[in-house]
């Protein structure tokens, strides 16, 4: 029973100190651990995509043209993920 526990204690230690960083990320900022990385991106790629506009680097009609293609994309890399999560189960 010892050794069982010793050797749960050193995985435990050893899982720790290879995703550190991770971990690290999770407890300076716990609202990451429940956030879909796809929609974090799609976000942020509308939001650099609007901060293009407002300095008036692009026309509105290229924003709208650009903004409905991050939108395909962002319905297809879902659709993709439902696909996926679908024929696992």
């Amino acid at each position: 029973m010892k050794k069982l526990f010793l050797i749960g204690l050193a995985l435990m230690i050893l899982g720790c100190s290879y995703g550190g960083d991770k971990i690290q990320g999770y407890l300076d900022e716990p609202r990451t651990l429940f956030e879909d990385p796809v929609s974090v991106e799609h976000q942020q790629a509308l939001d650099d995509l609007e901060r293009v506009y407002l300095r008036k680097e692009i026309t509105y009609a290229q924003y709208l043209e650009k903004k409905k293609r991050l939108e395909e994309d962002y319905v297809r890399d879902i659709r993709g993920r439902e696909t996926m999560i679908g024929d696992n189960r």
